[in-house]
C-alpha cells in the first residue's frame, strides 16, 4: 500500500474540476524495493509514473492530457488499467506545454431591477391597487417610490391616483375608454418602471 503524495487537477469535457489523490513515482525513487514492478513503466519513454484509483471518472483521462505537477507539466503517454488491478497507471513525460485551465464564466451582476404589479385594466367606477417592488441581483430589497401618471391625451378627470404608501398606490377609473401609464420612480436612484393601464366599461 502506498501513501498518496500529490493531487491531480483534472477537468472533464464539461470543465468540471476533479481533485484526484495520486501517488507520483519518478526515476529517483523507483529503486525502492516496494516499487520494483513499476520500473518497466519508467523505462518506456516516461519521466514519472502516476497511480490513481480505477474509477469511472478517472478513466476519462486520456493519452496526451497534460497535468501540472509541482513546478512542471507532464503529458500522459498511455493509461494502463491492467498491470495493477484497482489502479490506473499513468506514465507521463515532461512537456513545455501548459495544462489547459478552463475559464468558467462568472454570472453577470443583474444589478437593480423593478416590477410594477397590478391589473392591466380598470373598470369605470372601480379601483385597482398597484405595487412597486425593488430587487438587487434578484433579491427583494426595501424601496420607496413616487407614483405619477403619464396621461398623454387622456384627461385628468378620467382617473384618480391615490398614493397608499412608499411602494403602493391605487387608481380609480372615472371614465372610459382611455389608456394611461402608471410610473413608479425610485426615490433613491431616480430610475423608474412603468405599466400601461386601460380604463374600460363594465359592458
Amino acid at each position: 500500500m502506498l501513501e498518496c503524495n500529490n493531487t491531480l487537477n483534472f477537468y472533464d469535457s464539461d470543465d468540471v474540476l476533479y481533485e484526484i489523490p495520486c501517488v507520483v513515482i519518478n526515476k529517483y525513487n523507483v529503486g525502492n524495493a516496494d516499487l520494483k514492478e513499476t520500473k518497466y513503466m519508467l523505462t518506456v519513454d516516461s519521466d514519472i509514473l502516476v497511480m490513481i484509483p480505477d474509477t469511472v471518472t478517472n478513466r476519462l483521462i486520456t493519452s496526451n492530457y497534460v497535468f501540472k505537477i509541482g513546478m512542471f507539466n507532464y503529458e500522459v503517454i498511455k493509461p494502463d488499467d491492467i498491470s495493477r488491478p484497482g489502479l490506473l497507471l499513468l506514465p507521463m513525460s515532461f512537456v513545455n506545454q501548459e495544462q489547459i485551465i478552463p475559464v468558467v464564466a462568472e454570472p453577470e451582476d443583474e444589478g437593480i431591477s423593478y416590477i410594477l404589479s397590478g391589473e392591466d385594466e380598470i373598470t369605470k367606477g372601480y379601483s385597482e391597487t398597484f405595487t412597486a417592488t425593488k430587487y438587487n441581483n434578484g433579491v427583494e430589497v426595501a424601496g420607496s417610490f413616487t407614483f405619477s401618471i403619464v396621461a398623454g391625451s387622456t384627461p385628468e378627470s378620467a382617473y384618480t391616483l391615490t398614493v397608499v404608501d412608499g411602494d403602493e398606490c391605487s387608481i380609480t377609473a372615472n371614465a372610459y375608454i382611455y389608456s394611461i401609464v402608471l410610473r413608479a420612480t425610485d426615490d433613491d436612484s431616480g430610475e423608474y418602471v412603468e405599466k400601461t393601464i386601460r380604463l374600460v366599461s363594465l359592458f
